[in-house]
């Protein structure tokens, strides 16, 4: 600034160096001085004596030195809007160059302090190609306004004027990059961001590199990015939620999931498009540390947010994998058959499904389930099968053989799977015979036998030999020894057939002796004596079952055709059978 008493002595320097009579100028001047010395030596009255001499002579040219110091005054205490009102009564035209410098430079600098940006470039670009000691200040601050107006371009070539300026070095780099920044060009943030770290004396140093780290982010340079947000959270008091997503979601791609998690939990209680994408991540981070609980609860939660549809269906399909991966099978299935077959994820959601059908253990679920679906696949209808008849068999264990018959019922409807209507159908038949209903009985298992027919291997508890057994039975109780003789002899080759596979220690033990038995008693009723004879004398050597009957059985023979001696002895040894097992 130029010293005040040569501001004073241009100011106040004759303006009419012609002898006046009155000495008015003379006079008016030396008012103007008595007013300004006042107003500087900081008198009360100061103000107001300036002010009253602006009034008395204006529009006098005199009262332009006198409104220039009292607009200085104004602009020194910081009251721009008297400041702006009272330099509005000059016209720059009027002042020399250095004065017009001064004015617009405090005047457009009062317009900028008040927001007025558009008045404030108005003022500012009367001075802007001056060079004298507003050259840099006006220029800083119309870089100011254009880039608060978002006029990046012009704000870029004003701060290029000043960059170098020691006065505005420090403070230039934070918004040419925030112009970068905004405008998207962020190898240009980087490029003038890094550059300007390296300069100690750097204002807004935390500003520039969260500036910098979200510049890496949208390049999707997360290590380059990391440092620089943490940096940011470290000397920031608080984070905008946005802030905390971008440090998160670095943290995330960076496998840092633990450091993630405390960032996107932050966010776990808005109800925004960011909050579903926050707990999106939050669930996968849980998941990756190992805490399926928390995993699938915000998997969860995000399924039911709407702002982002995509997302939603991804977060339901999770948490329904995550169910199944846990053991929450029933949850699981009803929440992957809410997946539509227009989502990218049906395929997959539909074999976990399958999947979960095919092992659960807990067969009336998946029963109800399936029957829920409409309509329903091939697949979907064998696992139905399936279901149905391991129900039943369950039922039947458990003594609920009426519910069991409606289970083996469902499990021959679709008739995909042969070898499993055809297992319906036996139990069907065995249960009929533990009602006492033999003819009905004998009719199951007629079927059984023709849809059996080919099947090589059977479950142990539904094979054709036991079959055979049970339908020797069912003639047995209808006096139709013929047809029992036959279909015991019939469960009696096959058990020798596969009796290296039978593991079924009841019917190594107890079915197959008796059936060796009830042929002998068949042939015994139709007075076959010496081929019954024959069956009774193997059930008695494989000492299991119903050994001591077949000795007892076997006597009565020897009796019947004429070899007492022998029945002597049969009958003796099938005592000493007897007492052996009482003393066991």
């Amino acid at each position: 600034m130029v010293p005040q008493d040569m501001l004073m002595a241009n100011t106040f320097k004759p303006k009419n160096p012609a002898i006046n009579d009155d000495f008015s100028n003379f006079k008016d001047d030396a008012a103007a001085m008595a007013a300004i010395a006042g107003l500087r030596a900081d008198y009360m009255s100061g103000e107001n004596e300036l002010l009253s001499f602006i009034n008395k002579k204006y529009p006098d040219p005199v009262t332009t030195p006198a409104i220039m110091e009292l607009g200085n005054y104004y602009y020194n205490k910081k009251w721009y809007g008297k400041c702006i009102e009272i330099y509005e009564m000059i016209d720059p035209d009027d002042l020399t160059e250095y004065d017009m410098s001064e004015v617009s430079f405090k005047k457009g600098y009062a317009h900028f302090v008040s927001k007025e940006f558009d008045q404030a470039k108005k003022e500012l670009s009367r001075t802007i190609k001056i060079q004298n000691i507003f050259y840099y200040p006006a220029n800083y601050y119309y870089g100011l306004c254009e880039y608060f107006t978002k006029n990046y371009k012009a704000a870029v070539a004003s701060f290029e004027k000043v960059k170098t300026n020691s006065v505005y070095k420090s403070f230039v780099p934070y918004y040419i990059t925030q112009i970068y920044f905004a405008q998207g060009q962020y190898d240009d943030v980087v490029k003038h961001g890094e550059a300007a770290l390296k300069d100690t004396d750097l204002r807004n140093r935390k500003e520039i590199r969260q500036l910098l780290g979200q510049s890496y982010f949208q390049k999707g340079s997360y290590e380059l990015a990391l440092p620089h947000l943490e940096y940011y959270e470290d000397n920031t008091e608080k984070l905008t939620v946005e802030e905390f997503y971008q440090l998160g979601f670095t943290q995330y791609q960076l496998k840092k999931y633990t450091n993630a998690i405390s960032n996107f939990k932050e966010l776990s209680q808005l109800n925004n498009k960011l909050g579903q994408m926050a707990n999106y991540y939050l669930a996968d981070c849980y998941y990756e540390t190992g805490d399926m609980v928390s995993a699938r609860a915000a998997f969860k939660y995000v399924s039911q947010m709407d702002f982002e549809k995509g997302m939603q269906e991804e977060a339901l399909f999770n948490y329904g994998k995550l169910s199944a991966e846990s053991g929450y099978e029933r949850e699981a299935i009803n929440t992957l058959i809410k997946i539509e077959k227009s989502s990218k994820y049906y395929t997959e959601a539909q074999n976990i499904i399958l999947e979960l059908l095919e092992n659960t253990s807990d067969y009336a679920s998946g029963i109800q389930i399936i029957e829920g679906l409409n309509p329903i696949n091939d697949k979907l209808k064998v696992i139905y099968q399936n279901l149905a008849l391991k129900y039943g068999i369950q039922q039947t264990n458990n003594g609920d053989k009426d519910n069991a018959l409606v289970s083996f019922e469902k499990a021959r409807k679709y008739q995909l799977s042969r070898i499993t209507a055809a297992q319906s159908v036996y139990w069907t038949a065995h249960i009929t015979h533990l009602k006492g209903n033999y003819p009905l009985s004998a009719t199951y298992m007629d079927q059984y036998f023709t849809m059996a027919d080919g099947i090589t291997w059977m479950p142990d508890e539904s094979t054709q030999s036991l079959a055979y057994y049970t339908q020797g039975y069912n003639y047995l109780q209808q006096k139709d020894y013929k047809k029992s003789e036959q279909n015991f002899k019939n469960a009696i080759n096959l058990f020798n057939k596969d009796a290296s596979k039978i593991k079924n220690t009841s019917v190594s033990d107890q079915v197959w002796p008796d059936a060796l038995v009830r042929t002998g008693d068949c042939l015994f009723k139709e007075k076959k004596y010496n081929e019954a004879l024959d069956f009774y004398n193997k059930a008695i050597q494989k000492k299991k079952g119903s050994q001591e009957y077949a000795m007892y059985q076997k006597g009565m023979i020897e009796g019947l055709t004429g070899e007492p001696y022998e029945k002597i002895l049969t009958m003796r040894d099938k005592n000493k059978l007897s007492k052996l097992r009482i003393c066991r």
